[in-house]
């Protein structure tokens, strides 16, 4: 994890976090921030997820800012966005004990079918559309990492070589759909 290099934890934006929601509550269709991937464990309950490829056009699968609430989404859109065959989706039922691993830039959904416990985690790798949507989305913290990684502390980090790209830049959006949720 990229953010790993940071020397203070407090400059780190937040990605970590347990969320707790009933049922047809959970996380409107969105990408995840300044182009991380993310991992989620379920401990209770029981989620439906949807993911479109980075390349789906935001129109296509009804990618809204500020993003409509997970049971709307899947409600109003969901049978029209995935009636194309023209469209590779994933879509999956997860129970406890699983984990889903969402890859940068997949725009995803999830809904609790059910009340729910999850651990989640965003992290970040070397990538060009890393750095072109942390430069974007933050710029502060862009060149606070790119300062460090520049560091003479250079020996811990050796193999990350920040790149410069014009590559799109990833949305971000709220998480206003779940029903409660901290960082720790």
């Amino acid at each position: 994890d990229l953010f790993d290099c940071r020397e203070n934890e407090e400059e780190r934006p937040p990605y970590r976090w347990i969320r707790i929601g009933p049922a047809r509550s959970g996380t409107g269709l969105h990408v995840d921030p300044v182009g991380t991937h993310a991992w989620v464990t379920l401990i209770q309950g029981c989620k439906r997820w949807i993911l479109f490829p980075p390349d789906s056009s935001s129109c296509n699968v009804q990618l809204h800012n500020p993003q409509i609430p997970s049971a709307i989404w899947f409600h109003d859109h969901y049978n029209n966005t995935t009636s194309s065959d023209e469209m590779p989706i994933i879509e999956c039922i997860q129970y406890p004990g699983e984990t889903v691993f969402v890859p940068a830039g997949w725009p995803h959904a999830v809904l609790n079918l059910e009340f729910s416990v999850a651990v989640t985690h965003n992290y970040a790798t070397n990538r060009p559309e890393f750095w072109s949507a942390l430069k974007q989305e933050e710029p502060q913290l862009y060149k606070k990492l790119v300062g460090v990684l520049d560091s003479p502390r250079k020996e811990v980090h050796s193999d990350v070589v920040v790149i410069e790209t014009d590559t799109r830049a990833f949305q971000t959006y709220t998480d206003d759909d779940c029903a409660c949720f901290c960082t720790f």
